[in-house]
């Protein structure tokens, strides 16, 4: 059987899977990807030499609406450092913005109030889980929320 015939049989049997290996992969090895400076261009390689190795160390998506993710933010797509997980976890695994003050992803500092906040985002609307003036208090707050939604999954 040809490598491009083999490819597309299991593009058919495993379409989740398959689809997260070539999406991965090109975001590390191809310049052109929209997403490659987040990826390739920080570093980040991808050391799978194929799917049947990428498919054996993670298996099936346990759910359709699981994602690839990461589990060190800034480590390779390699054995031991990708798991499947819900939306809500994958949106807590990645870094903060430059413009983040505190380092916290989720909490922002309030010039115009001179406040700390702490939110999380709900389908497209931030939800508030600390508003005041102690940076500390709003980082708890952050923390105890991703917790609880990584403990709920």
């Amino acid at each position: 059987m040809s490598e491009r015939k083999r490819r597309s049989k299991l593009a058919g049997l495993f379409p989740k899977e398959y689809r997260a290996y070539t999406d991965a992969k090109q975001r590390c090895t191809n310049p052109k990807s929209r997403s490659y400076h987040n990826y390739g261009g920080r570093g980040i390689q991808f050391k799978f030499e194929s799917f049947d190795a990428f498919l054996s160390d993670i298996g099936e998506s346990p759910v359709v609406t699981h994602e690839l993710d990461r589990i060190n933010n800034s480590g390779n797509y390699e054995a031991g450092n990708i798991r499947w997980v819900p939306r809500t976890v994958n949106l807590l695994n990645r870094r903060p913005s430059r413009v983040n003050q505190c380092g916290v992803f989720g909490v922002c500092y309030c010039t115009k109030h001179n406040k700390w906040k702490a939110y999380y985002r709900e389908n497209g609307n931030n939800k508030q889980l600390y508003w005041g003036t102690d940076k500390e208090l709003a980082i708890k707050a952050r923390q105890q929320w991703e917790q609880h939604v990584r403990e709920e999954a």
